[in-house]
């Protein structure tokens, strides 16, 4: 599913690219969309110890990108590898920290239930999962 959607931007963008020693994909000649590298599923359950529960969709799109910025607009969070021998530029589009999505740094108590995953700072808006399956008739 989601390799699908990686697979447009990367069309979109055709060559204006550049590849990161990270494994970073930054588009476009300012930087406008970055792709993090996948995680492994040792890496996952590190993040999913550091955070707790994530949903199963999360997790596969974890396994796919670990967290993207989408067209200047939207930041998806993932698992920092930390700055240790990184570059500026390297450690500037590392995947924005889950303790920094915008609910997470105010009042949580609103947040029960949800799962935030993103936010937009354009927007002020941050998007959220259920973190139970809930079917509603």
């Amino acid at each position: 599913m989601y390799k699908g959607f990686l697979q447009k931007i990367d069309k979109l963008y055709n060559d204006d690219r550049k590849k990161l020693w990270t494994g970073t994909i930054l588009y476009e000649d300012w930087w406008q969309t970055n792709i993090q590298k996948p995680l492994n599923l040792e890496e996952l359950h590190s993040l999913e110890d550091e955070i707790g529960n994530m949903p199963n969709h999360f997790k596969e799109f974890l396994l796919t990108s670990n967290g993207c910025y989408l067209f200047d607009i939207l930041r998806v969070a993932g698992k920092q590898n930390g700055y240790r021998g990184m570059t500026i530029e390297e450690q500037i589009h590392q995947p924005i920290s889950f303790r920094n999505i915008s609910p997470y740094s105010r009042n949580t108590k609103h947040l029960d239930g949800l799962f935030v995953f993103a936010d937009s700072m354009l927007t002020g808006t941050f998007f959220a999962l259920t973190k139970k399956v809930r079917y509603f008739n």
